[in-house]
């Protein structure tokens, strides 16, 4: 294992213009530790917390995952999106668990869009088709009426990357973040009537707008530069600009939380249709045992090239 980065302060960093960069290398640290008010067995514990090795201009450079049991078993798998998923399977713990995780990802022109590209029929992985793998609708995205409503009238003049902006916009005026007011199972419509709830809400609402318009679009899962927790935000999929790549689908990354596109501040993580299929960590276990789940985490720029 690497030692620890050291990571740029931050107020050096807003003394630079990060847009200007030319490279800029991330470091991500996890912790996740769980207590059990007595022993559990067979516990499987699954992770989707490292950055996946190739994703645009993003490109992971090293990882590691640190287990405190001797007994651990870890086996890492990328799913058909391109997501890293770690599984650990442990016989019995008795009483606390950590799981700590670290990795570097570099990005090179960092001002750019955060472009992935998709085959109109295939996506890049070889799974099901690019762009009817997001549009279809979840638990989580369904579209009343309401929401059906809104998208049609912002839809109105606007296509594509304007309606997404659009879209973002309104749910940045409209849906005030505030914690602690939706949880997991919290939907897009719910969310939208109560007017209220996190990232993660922002982003489904924004999901379910998109695809009753026919946008594919996708939940992301990451990292923005000075927040504390997980962020969440949405990349929709469209036509490029340039003729030649026609077939092709890109995806841009833009932020419903805070009303804008995607830029240097952001790491992703993994891809999905909604929280659901990306969470950062799940699990299950054997034991009549109750479990409390604590976190750290610090995510910064370690290195930047101008």
């Amino acid at each position: 294992m690497r030692d620890h980065a050291k990571f740029i302060d931050p107020f050096e960093l807003d003394l630079l213009d990060l847009g200007a960069a030319t490279r800029i290398t991330y470091g991500v640290e996890q912790r996740f530790a769980y207590e059990y008010s007595s022993s559990v067995w067979e516990l499987q514990h699954q992770l989707m917390v490292i950055p996946p090795s190739e994703y645009g201009s993003y490109r992971r450079i090293w990882h590691d995952v640190a287990v405190s049991h001797s007994g651990a078993e870890t086996t890492q798998v990328q799913d058909s999106s391109g997501n890293e998923i770690t599984t650990i399977s442990i016989p019995q713990v008795d009483d606390a668990i950590t799981f700590e995780v670290h990795a570097h990802v570099e990005r090179t022109n960092p001002a750019l869009p955060v472009l992935v590209r998709e085959n109109a029929g295939h996506s890049s992985s070889g799974s099901v088709s690019g762009a009817s793998a997001w549009l279809s609708e979840t638990p989580l995205t369904g579209a009343d009426d309401d929401i059906l409503a809104h998208a049609q009238a912002l839809a109105q003049g606007a296509a594509g990357l304007d309606f997404a902006d659009k879209v973002a916009a309104f749910i940045h005026d409209t849906v005030q973040y505030e914690l602690e007011t939706t949880d997991v199972r919290t939907t897009a419509a719910q969310a939208l009537s109560l007017g209220r709830g996190v990232c993660q809400d922002q982003a489904h609402i924004m999901l379910a707008m998109c695809r009753s318009q026919g946008l594919p679009a996708r939940y992301v899962s990451g990292h923005l530069l000075g927040e504390g927790g997980t962020h969440a935000w949405v990349e929709v999929l469209v036509p490029p600009e340039d003729p030649e790549l026609d077939g092709t689908l890109e995806a841009v990354a833009i932020d419903p939380c805070h009303g804008r596109r995607c830029g240097p501040q952001y790491v992703t993580i993994a891809v999905g249709r909604d929280y659901r299929e990306v969470a950062p960590t799940s699990g299950w276990y054997r034991g009549t045992a109750n479990s409390t789940l604590s976190t750290t985490k610090r995510v910064g720029i370690i290195d930047i090239q101008f």
